[in-house]
């Protein structure tokens, strides 16, 4: 009887579908943030200081006005735990490593939202007709080409 009711209510859910607005935003609005850390990080690890740019500032604004949000990824601040005992030049250089580290993985992130971006297109194409499912067809021949100009005899 248990298993019955839990298929009837299965029949009886609303459907539901992504947001892909939502998705669409979250993703730009994530990518913006990655181009501000890796920017300001550049500017504190070339000793510019904390240097903003306020053009891409203007790139997040309407996303946190939009979404009532103060922003995705966390701040980062070092602070010396040694009670000044570390000095001045262990905290201008740990200032610099952390820069060149924040810089490092912010790019990575956004090298590997780059590389995601035609399979995020795909999806969001797909979503746009979510009752059907798309297929890709490759032809053989065109495969042996792009083997043949690759050297990849590995067929």
């Amino acid at each position: 009887m248990g298993k019955q009711k839990s298929k009837a209510n299965a029949r009886n859910r609303p459907k539901r579908e992504f947001d892909t607005t939502m998705i669409g935003d979250f993703l730009e609005l994530l990518c913006w943030e990655l181009r501000i850390r890796v920017f300001e990080n550049q500017q504190a690890f070339e000793k510019k200081g904390t240097i903003t740019n306020p053009e891409l500032g203007e790139q997040i604004v309407h996303y946190y006005r939009k979404y009532h949000c103060a922003g995705l990824l966390p701040a980062t601040y070092l602070q010396d735990d040694t009670e000044g005992k570390a000095g001045e030049e262990a905290m201008r250089q740990a200032s610099a490593r952390l820069a060149k580290l924040q810089i490092e993985k912010a790019q990575a992130a956004l090298d590997a939202l780059d590389v995601l971006q035609e399979y995020l297109e795909a999806a969001f194409s797909e979503l746009q007709h979510p009752d059907k499912l798309s297929v890709t067809v490759y032809f053989l021949s065109g495969i042996q080409q792009l083997m043949a100009e690759d050297g990849d005899a590995t067929a």
